[in-house]
């Protein structure tokens, strides 16, 4: 059986930025080598990948390459217009459009995903004096023809070609996507293999969304070929090799998500314009997709008419069920950084999950969000949500969501708002990041 291994001996974490900063950037640029990285589509959410690199490029040279995919696109509307978009930022953006696009993120997130005319797109993150590549592959997602996967990897090895020879030394190459396993080799040499960590956020076997048979074999390749293996949660320990897997918890911005409003009421944060006025809100954000429970929302939205319900992401499901109910309102995905000034005006947060493999296995970064800004939290039961149950109000068959929601709001105190922000002030992404870094392969 798997265990988890502690990190190894660090300095005391302290909530003060500067602090956390140092620790997360301690050590010399002799032993910070530079980093490729197979991930989402940077900028196009917030994931763990994006938060722990956006810490690490304070100390290297990363080279972002965007999503190279998890399963076959197929002929839909959706797949239709990423790959449209995808085309376009390939060939169409203009190297100013694209810097302009890039540096209005820089406040949010960091850089966004573009490629203009010199098949990447390089920028310095804010107070870093290491380059940031942002790279939008052209590759067919998911092949299995080896003439395909011949093509892919000629013509990905022709993008990186600049940006590789650009970085001061030999890359480590970070993935989160089992599909990267079949590029590795573009990394190697005669002399040296690739120095490979794989970053395991999400059980791939139930993920929506993917080709779970091709994309589970290759991730059981990908474990045989890394160094290093971090897993983001205990559920995920089962699947992964002992001998060189470690757990590295998510983490949370406790700068963004607390606020001295925290502890003083939210009067401090304006009322967004389109957050919906007159009752108590039980809000959620994030993507509105087939895990939400519809069934219990619409539930308890009939059984609390007196409660405005507030659903705030993309919709990417069928929400028939939901949308004429006069009290839930749908209000368009926001950027990471203004989901606070949402938050701190609901009376609970809300996790209504369907109990499924997916969720069993989730690890969502919105709940340590939701404890960092003292809201009281209206959940169904998870196993990742175990270590903070005592802070959460969780529901069950004897305890309907509806009154699980009802009970949150009465955790409103000063000193349960300071558990729940106390609870995840260890838990910064610069300490994950700092444990990350304690395991990377050196020079």
């Amino acid at each position: 059986m798997n265990k988890s291994y502690a990190p190894k001996q660090r300095e005391q974490v302290t909530h003060d930025p500067q602090a956390q900063q140092a620790t997360a950037t301690k050590g010399n640029s002799e032993t910070s080598r530079p980093m490729v990285v197979f991930g989402e589509d940077w900028g196009r959410h917030p994931s763990s990948t994006q938060h722990l690199v956006k810490v690490l490029s304070t100390q290297r040279d990363i080279i972002w390459i965007n999503s190279i995919g998890l399963r076959k696109p197929k002929f839909s509307w959706r797949d239709i217009s990423r790959i449209f978009s995808k085309l376009k930022a390939r060939f169409f953006d203009t190297t100013d459009k694209a810097g302009k696009r890039m540096n209005e993120q820089y406040e949010q997130f960091g850089p966004r995903e573009q490629d203009v005319q010199d098949e990447c797109t390089a920028q310095k993150m804010p107070s870093s004096p290491y380059q940031f590549t942002v790279i939008n592959p052209l590759v067919l997602p998911c092949t299995d023809q080896p003439i395909l996967l011949w093509l892919n990897k000629f013509l990905l090895k022709r993008q990186l070609a600049s940006a590789i020879d650009a970085l001061s030394g030999r890359p480590i190459v970070w993935t989160s996507l089992p599909t990267a396993v079949d590029y590795l080799s573009i990394f190697e040499s005669t002399e040296q293999e690739c120095d490979c960590v794989y970053y395991c956020g999400d059980d791939f076997s139930a993920l929506a969304g993917v080709d779970h048979e091709f994309v589970v074999s290759k991730e059981q390749e990908l474990c045989e070929r890394a160094s290093m293996v971090f897993a983001a949660s205990q559920p995920l320990l089962g699947k992964l090799p002992e001998n060189k897997t470690v757990v590295i918890p998510h983490g949370v911005d406790c700068q963004l998500f607390q606020s001295d409003s925290v502890n003083n009421g939210c009067q401090s944060t304006p009322w967004p314009q389109d957050l919906p006025l007159g009752k108590p809100i039980a809000g959620f954000y994030g993507s509105i997709s087939q895990w939400l429970d519809q069934a219990l929302l619409l539930e308890s939205a009939l059984a609390l008419p007196n409660w405005n319900f507030v659903l705030i992401g993309n919709i990417e499901c069928d929400v028939s069920l939901l949308e004429n109910q006069q009290n839930i309102y749908f209000l368009d995905a926001k950027p990471h950084d203004a989901l606070p000034a949402y938050l701190r005006h609901w009376q609970v947060a809300m996790l209504p999950f369907k109990n499924s493999q997916q969720i069993r296995m989730c690890n969502p970064l919105k709940l340590r969000e939701y404890l960092a800004s003292g809201t009281p939290i209206a959940s169904t039961y998870f196993n990742a949500l175990a270590e903070y149950q005592h802070l959460v109000e969780v529901a069950s068959e004897q305890h309907s969501f509806a009154k699980t929601i009802v009970a949150a709001s009465r955790r409103a105190s000063v000193q349960e708002k300071e558990a729940r922000v106390s609870s995840v002030r260890q838990a910064s992404w610069q300490q994950r990041a700092a444990d990350a870094a304690l395991y990377l392969p050196q020079a």
